[in-house]
């Protein structure tokens, strides 16, 4: 499946742990993350690695928006679903 897309990124309370300025507010504490959309004949997929784990889900393209649900693990132990789009995709 070749990839059309892959970006890493890391939170600013994963920064500023790492930099002894606390950075931890509550919530998942931050950490290195990546994102990455590939394609498969007419078919998208968005993997999304973070330190809580990895999730792949299937993705929809319209014009150039992207959407996909994932399935994420609330602090009650209670599994959610969070959809997710960026603002726009610009392609070249």
């Amino acid at each position: 499946m070749p990839i059309l897309w892959h970006m890493e990124m890391t939170t600013q309370a994963a920064v500023e742990a790492g930099s002894g300025r606390g950075g931890n507010r509550g919530g998942g504490g931050g950490g290195a993350q990546s994102l990455t959309i590939t394609k498969d004949g007419d078919n998208f997929n968005v993997t999304h690695k973070t330190p809580r784990g990895e999730n792949t889900a299937d993705a929809t393209v319209s014009g150039n928006t992207i959407t996909w649900t994932e399935p994420r693990q609330g602090r009650d132990g209670d599994t959610m679903k969070s959809d997710s789009r960026p603002r726009s995709m610009a392609t070249r």
